[in-house]
């Protein structure tokens, strides 16, 4: 369990803003904190595990084609599945709820924003359980 609360998820738009609280989390809460954060992380920030982490903010200002969908999407598919190979190996050995722990991420959704390099991906999260949870970042 965790002891501060980074992200929070709408509950209408489940649009994912930071906010941190002093609040233990468990479940799916849990679980949902533990994607996002892993798919925000970029490789190569933590020493220990330098190719831990989805990256997706390096994608801003890369050498990514932000007028080629094809490509964006590639990216973004790749991330997420790196991502979940990541999360679900971590899982391996450890004594985690079948609520905290991830069985899924499916992408729902990736579309542009109001600006050209502005990209929002809607992914559901499936824990062990089956039950979903969809966050939009």
């Amino acid at each position: 369990m965790s002891d501060i609360q980074l992200i929070q998820v709408d509950e209408t738009s489940r649009l994912v803003t930071f906010k941190v609280a002093a609040k233990k989390l468990s479940g799916i809460s849990l679980l949902l904190q533990i994607v996002v954060l892993s798919l925000l992380n970029i490789s190569g920030k933590d020493i220990l595990n330098p190719e831990k982490g989805g990256g997706l903010p390096s994608l801003v200002g890369g050498s990514l084609d932000v007028e080629d969908d094809t490509e964006i999407v590639a990216d973004i598919t790749s991330r997420v599945s790196k991502t979940e190979t990541e999360i679900i190996n971590g899982q391996v050995g450890l004594n985690i709820s079948s609520e905290e722990s991830l069985r899924e991420l499916r992408i729902l959704d990736i579309s542009r924003g109001a600006s050209l390099d502005e990209i929002f991906v809607k992914l559901r999260i499936i824990n062990e359980n089956g039950r979903a949870s969809d966050v939009l970042l």
